[in-house]
């Protein structure tokens, strides 16, 4: 009875998982079919998306700098920790990272274990907000995060066999020419390096566009407009060259033949 129930268990996940991402990979859809098969399910019932929505605030308070201490705290344990893995392996700064934190954590909860010892009462545990925090998920938002992470996936690799296997000429030579930029970009600097330019651009750009929006927008749309005029240009010459019809070399009268 037992084996049996776990077998339906399994059977039961591998059902959910990974059976639909199973045909999306082999179908190669544009249009991935998991949805449809997720919606059959699921479909009647509404996903909570208030967790998502907080995690989103609270992502949009770090990059405009909303709350400086806890920015700058987010930001410069950001930076230091890419630039110590310049120095360091990556293995050797988490160790030394958890380390320190462990540095912090423990002697206050001695001090505090102590108080309580001392004084005879009950003291409130320094860190309980923390592990009183909630991160379970219900079932219905594992499965959203699950269809989430195979429909991206799904994508990815209908867009690779679209890229790599010249579903669109136009579109290989765009991702031709950018591969081919990214060599240049491999020589001169290195992930960590991108990343800690990331990084940065992702704390101070979208700020400076919000300061400097009007400007920024006047910029950006004359340099569409440049664009867009050289492209009905170059469409044009196109459609010039298409209509102009083939100039045949045209050759004189044909001469009579003489009638005896």
């Amino acid at each position: 009875m037992i084996n049996n129930r776990v077998t339906g268990y399994v059977w039961y996940y591998v059902k959910i998982y990974l059976v639909p991402f199973g045909c999306v990979l082999l179908t190669g859809l544009r249009q991935p079919i998991n949805r449809l098969w997720f919606r059959g399910k699921w479909g009647g019932r509404k996903h909570s998306t208030d967790r998502a929505a907080k995690m989103s605030s609270k992502v949009m308070d770090l990059i405009y700098w909303r709350d400086l201490e806890k920015t700058g705290t987010v930001f410069t344990g950001l930076v230091i920790g890419l630039l110590c893995m310049f120095q360091y392996s990556a293995i050797s700064v988490v160790s030394n990272l958890c380390l320190t934190v462990m540095c912090f954590t423990f002697p206050v909860r001695l001090l505090f274990k102590a108080l309580e010892l001392l004084r005879f009462r009950n003291v409130v545990h320094p860190f309980k907000s923390y592990l009183e925090y909630d991160l379970s998920l219900t079932d219905e938002q594992t499965v959203r995060h699950v269809e989430t992470i195979v429909l991206m996936g799904a994508t990815a690799v209908t867009e690779m066999k679209h890229l790599f296997f010249v579903g669109s000429i136009y579109d290989s030579i765009k991702f031709i020419v950018l591969v081919y930029l990214l060599t240049y970009v491999g020589v001169r600097c290195n992930g960590l390096t991108l990343m800690i330019a990331g990084v940065i651009s992702l704390f101070s750009l979208p700020l400076f566009y919000r300061q400097q929006q009007e400007k920024i927008d006047k910029l950006v749309t004359k340099f569409q407009t440049s664009v867009n005029k050289i492209k009905d240009t170059f469409q044009l010459l196109l459609q010039n060259i298409k209509s102009a019809p083939a100039s045949a070399p045209t050759s004189g009268p044909k001469a009579k033949p003489k009638t005896k």
